[in-house]
């Protein structure tokens, strides 16, 4: 009989151990699945944060025209058009630089057409003041798409605008048109003339 309590006893006793051991191990692979989960949320919050858009290291811009290298560049946000025509090995010789603000800052995906003097005079798209900015009553789409900002779709859409109603009154009637709000007439406001 003795014999019989001591194997209950240490079946007890086993059967305690065993569960918990099974708690230990739970609590660990919980804890484990925390830290997990607490690291994978961490990572996709530093990859939002390093990826989000308005953060970017760098910004693309296209530049046409007389300049020694025209094409794609890229430069740090807030990089003006003298900046991008510097590292593309200046301005040619019959490059007009009153036709463009070369002091204008550079946003991502801006296309600048720098117009050389025969250019110029050829398209009338500068003012006959001689001011250098694009007259947005006479411009043709290739004329507007030099302005910063804009590009097929909103110089189209400038050209249906002044179709549709006539010439514009005032530089401010320009955010009448599809897509031209203010931040976008900001940027507009010293390149362009009635």
């Amino acid at each position: 009989m003795e014999k019989h309590k001591n194997l209950k006893r240490w079946i007890y006793v086993g059967a305690m151990a065993a569960a918990l051991i099974v708690f230990v191990l739970w609590l660990f692979f919980q804890e484990d699945s925390r830290q997990k989960a607490v690291l994978k949320a961490s990572d996709t919050e530093a990859v939002q944060t390093e990826n989000s858009p308005g953060d970017t290291a760098e910004i693309y811009v296209h530049i046409t025209g007389a300049v020694n290298n025209p094409g794609v560049i890229r430069l740090a946000p807030g990089s003006r058009l003298i900046d991008a025509i510097e590292k593309l090995g200046g301005l040619t010789e019959n490059a007009d630089t009153d036709s463009v603000n070369l002091a204008s800052v550079l946003e991502d995906e801006d296309k600048i057409h720098i117009y050389t003097r025969e250019e110029t005079a050829e398209t009338g798209a500068v003012s006959a003041s001689g001011t250098g900015r694009v007259n947005i009553n006479t411009a043709s789409l290739e004329d507007l798409k030099t302005l910063p900002g804009i590009g097929d779709a909103i110089g189209k859409s400038i050209i249906d605008y002044r179709e549709k109603n006539g010439a514009f009154k005032s530089l401010e009637d320009l955010k009448e048109v599809d897509r031209i709000g203010d931040k976008v007439f900001d940027k507009l406001k010293d390149s362009i003339t009635l």
